[in-house]
């Protein structure tokens, strides 16, 4: 054996070897970013190792029946002793491995260390600090048409429904039957973590949800959500004991392409999410590498209780419990972990939607300042702890957006688009921030984006109809709203939008025949009061209008949207103005900003807006009127 070992080292075998390792090493690294820059196959750099794999036994067959002579390489039986130089080559290719070794550690730090080939996070993060505005962008003050070079090559690229994925809630099979909040948590969260993968299009939690506990096939789930695969799993949990067991499906012909089970503590929970999330993305090739996709779809604490917490959170906002309880929850994690930045995020959701009267959210309007100092207090959490990801920008947004910095908003959003062009959220904030900029072809751009990858919820599709109409693209606001019709023909809230894109559209006999319906649905009374005045004022029928719009002008403060819609379509502009002038603030300007989204709102009338506006270097269009008001009332016969 050692005679072999002796032989071996003298005709350099062990040196030929870590020649061929390193050179192989390099080469390996090298067709990676061929196939990056070059646009090859992504088998590309797979057939390169295979390759390198071969070539082993043949180096090594080669460096043991040849030998380096003055004269050329020689076979070794055909070399006398004193023609060999097989020592001097040994000590050549000891300098090839040595300064092989040092290009490799210099290309290994250069990896680690070099900026992300997507937008510069941290250069966003230096240009713009919270007390800072970025400099509106040249385009954003001249005209329609202004950002739509921004977002169109993004806008205009193809969808790849092969890398489609839906979540269908985990099964609950504990023994007590009561971890169904926990398997339902666990099932969005994992959601949650796939849709940051930028090239997996996840369909969203409500889609998903509607699938529990139902008896249909697979394939049956997944052409009604528009997938090409489907997760499903279930948990069983008892004491501290976690079984949790989750498969990938092909739904074109039920082919598992992953599955695994998971037998664990408790403690491991965020692992197996985690786990989950990277094998699912990976087995569906993915574009990211495996590290930066862990970092991606990370839970982003390390708290167990924390995340429990946030997980019960996340199943209370997706049922029917309040606002507030689910906030409670958020609270309770962000607290457990002050470090957990989605927490942060949930929770200043909560007093978010009390900063914007205009919309249905609203719950307490008055207490204006305490609901800002809490909003601000949970999302600089938010950032300040997601530093380093993507979501961060999505949280700056936010603020900008609650802020009316509009452009920091659109500029956030925009970078953020490019890490994860998939995220619908994003998409449709990004169509109502054009809208109140007044650029209405970039608002139209980036909603045919968010329609392109919504999936058949009533949310995504309200979102859709809502931002054609605002960026006044009526006929595709009426088409978008008939879509919705088909799936949901009698669900309020969509019976209240499409009736709304209708009149604008111009086709009043079809907002008409909708009426019956949504006055016996289920939504609530100030909305069909709402489509009452509209429709009356679009038949002419003014009394009857005022009739319904005067039971609006009877509820409470809290109903200050409703009643300055109605005074429009009555024709009463200062009455309107009356109804929400109190939310003219300098803070935060989102309160009265928000109404930017009715291209008959007077900006000019608002001391305080216009100031922002101004100082944005926003120029809104000409206010325009409504084509289905009322007809002006004449004297003596209002």
């Amino acid at each position: 054996m050692n005679k072999l070992i002796s032989e071996l080292r003298r005709r350099n075998i062990f040196r030929v070897a870590g020649v061929y390792a390193v050179i192989g090493w390099l080469l390996m690294q090298l067709a990676g970013v061929l196939e990056n820059a070059l646009g090859l196959p992504v088998w590309f750099d797979a057939l390169v190792v295979s390759l390198l794999l071969i070539g082993v036994p043949i180096a090594m067959l080669l460096a043991w029946a040849l030998e380096m002579t003055p004269e050329g390489v020689k076979r070794t039986e055909a070399v006398s002793e004193g023609e060999s130089v097989t020592a001097k080559t040994g000590r050549t290719l000891d300098f090839v491995i040595v300064a092989g070794l040092v290009l490799v550690a210099v290309l290994v730090v250069w990896q680690e260390t070099r900026p992300s080939s997507s937008p510069p996070l941290r250069q966003a993060q230096d240009e713009v600090s919270d007390s800072t505005t970025l400099p509106p962008h040249p385009e954003l003050v001249e005209g329609e048409g202004r950002q739509q070079d921004a977002i169109t090559d993004v806008a205009s690229s193809a969808i790849d429904r092969s890398k489609s994925i839906a979540v269908l809630p985990f099964a609950d099979f504990s023994p007590k039957n009561d971890q169904e909040w926990f398997s339902d948590g666990l099932t969005e969260e994992i959601l949650n973590a796939l849709a940051r993968t930028p090239d997996l299009l996840v369909t969203s939690r409500t889609s998903s949800f509607k699938y529990k506990n139902t008896d249909k096939e697979i394939p049956a789930i997944a052409k009604a959500l528009g997938v090409a695969h489907v997760l499903e799993g279930s948990v069983r949990r008892g004491g501290n004991r976690l079984r949790v067991t989750a498969q990938l499906i092909r739904a074109s012909d039920g082919f598992h392409l992953w599955s695994q089970t998971y037998d664990s503590t408790s403690d491991d929970v965020i692992t197996i999410q985690e786990d989950i999330s990277v094998k699912i993305a990976i087995a569906l090739e993915t574009i990211m590498d495996p590290k930066a996709l862990a970092k991606m779809t990370g839970a982003g604490t390390r708290s167990v209780p924390a995340y429990e917490a946030y997980l019960r959170g996340l199943a209370l906002f997706g049922k029917d419990a309040t606002f507030k309880e689910a906030y409670a929850t958020f609270e309770r994690a962000r607290t457990l972990d002050p470090a957990f930045a989605a927490a942060h995020f949930q929770a200043s959701g909560y007093w978010a939607a009390n900063l914007t009267p205009s919309t249905s959210y609203a719950q307490d309007v008055d207490n204006i300042d305490h609901n800002y100092r809490e909003y601000l207090l949970r999302i600089n959490e938010a950032i300040k702890t997601s530093e380093g990801q993507p979501r961060q920008l999505f949280y700056r947004a936010d603020k900008a957006t609650d802020q009316f910095r509009l452009a920091d908003a659109v500029r956030y959003q925009e970078q953020y688009l490019k890490m994860a062009p998939l995220d619908f959220d994003a998409w449709s904030g990004l169509s109502s921030n054009y809208v109140w900029l007044g650029d209405y072809g970039a608002a139209r751009t980036a909603n045919i984006q968010a329609e392109k990858i919504a999936d058949n919820t009533i949310v995504q599709h309200i979102s859709v109809i809502i931002n054609y109409v605002w960026s006044k693209d009526y006929p595709a606001a009426a088409n978008a709203a008939r879509r919705a019709l088909v799936q949901y023909p009698n669900d309020a809230d969509i019976l209240y939008q499409a009736h709304r894109a209708l009149l604008w559209a111009g086709a009043v006999d079809e907002a008409r025949a909708l009426t019956a319906r949504l006055y016996d649905s289920q939504g609530a009374d100030v909305g069909k009061l709402t489509v009452k005045v509209r429709q009356s004022c679009a038949d002419g029928d003014r009394k009857a209008a005022q009739m319904a719009a005067d039971k609006i002008y009877a509820m409470g403060a809290d109903e200050a949207s409703p009643k300055w819609l109605a005074h429009h379509m009555l024709g009463d502009r200062q009455a309107a103005k009356a109804d929400i002038i109190r939310f003219d603030r300098t803070s935060p300007p989102i309160l009265i900003g928000a109404w930017l989204w009715y291209p008959y709102f007077d900006a000019e009338q608002y001391p305080h807006l216009r100031e922002i506006l101004r100082r944005e270097n926003i120029t809104r269009p000409p206010v325009v009127a409504i084509p289905f008001a009322c007809p002006v009332a004449e004297i003596g016969n209002e």
